[in-house]
This record gives structure tokens, C-alpha cells and sequence, in this order.
């Protein structure tokens, strides 16, 4: 299929053009692929098996970095890494709720991968940490843990 054709295509492309970059850790293989109309079919083995061969491509070209998708349940066993959803206080629960529902998401997987991004909104020569804004200008500080 062409769009399966399409996604090795850019998977080579992006290792291809980040493969020396020193800040690249982990090759992201998708991104909430258990969202209905995010495939041609909701097949999961069907999607199960496109995510393998997309892992083990990755791992082909590039055998010193980890594999890693975010918020897919029935395939979180294929990467290296991975990253479910935890939206605590945001699109269900309490804010205060993100440490629980951390450690749970992380006692489900081997390896957990998390990423914590402190972001400043630039305004008339002012910094806002916490405050972001799509479409002004950002700077994002990236701590991993």
C-alpha cells in the first residue's frame, strides 16, 4: 500500500538526516496509532505487524539508538521504549492525580520513557514560565525523567 510505502520512506529519510545528530536518543515509530481512522483498518495485528517492521527497520539502520511509540496499548511491546497517555488533569481526573497515574503506567511496561518540557513564553521582553501559547514565541527546556 502506497501510505505503508510512504511511512518507510520517511523513516529512512528522518535517520538518514538525524542519524550523527547528537541530541536524537530514540526513533519515534508513531504517535497514538490506536486511534480510530488513524489506519485504512483497525486491525490491531494487521497494525501490530506494520509496527514491527518499522521497528526492526529502524534497528537495521540504525542498531546504536532504542525504538520507542507513545500511547498505543496493544503494541507497547514492540519498541524499545514506550510512552502511554497520562493526561491527568487534562482530559480526565485531577491534576494532582499525574503522580499516581504515572507510577501506574509505568509499573505496565518495561521500559518508560517520559519527557518533561518547561516551556517560556517570550512577550514584550518579559519571560512567563509555565505559560504557552500557540503561534508566540517559545522557547522549550527539555528534561528527560
Amino acid at each position: 500500500m502506497a501510505w505503508q510505502q510512504q511511512a518507510h520512506r520517511m523513516l529512512r529519510n528522518m535517520i538518514d538526516q538525524h542519524y550523527n545528530h547528537p541530541a536524537v536518543i530514540l526513533w519515534g515509530l508513531g504517535n497514538e496509532d490506536d486511534w480510530p481512522g488513524e489506519f485504512p483498518s483497525e486491525d490491531q495485528q494487521a497494525i501490530r505487524a506494520f509496527m514491527s517492521q518499522l521497528n526492526d527497520e529502524a534497528h537495521k539502520l540504525d542498531p546504536t539508538r532504542l525504538t520507542s511509540i507513545r500511547r498505543c496499548d496493544f503494541a507497547k511491546d514492540i519498541p524499545d521504549v514506550y510512552s502511554p497517555s497520562i493526561w491527568a488533569g487534562w482530559y480526565r481526573g485531577r491534576y494532582n492525580e499525574y503522580k499516581s497515574s504515572s507510577i501506574c503506567a509505568v509499573s505496565r511496561v518495561e521500559f518508560f520513557f517520559a519527557l518533561r518540557v518547561q516551556v517560556v513564553r517570550i512577550h514584550a521582553g518579559c519571560a512567563q514560565p509555565g505559560f504557552f501559547h500557540f503561534g508566540k514565541a517559545v522557547r522549550a527546556v527539555h528534561e528527560s525523567g
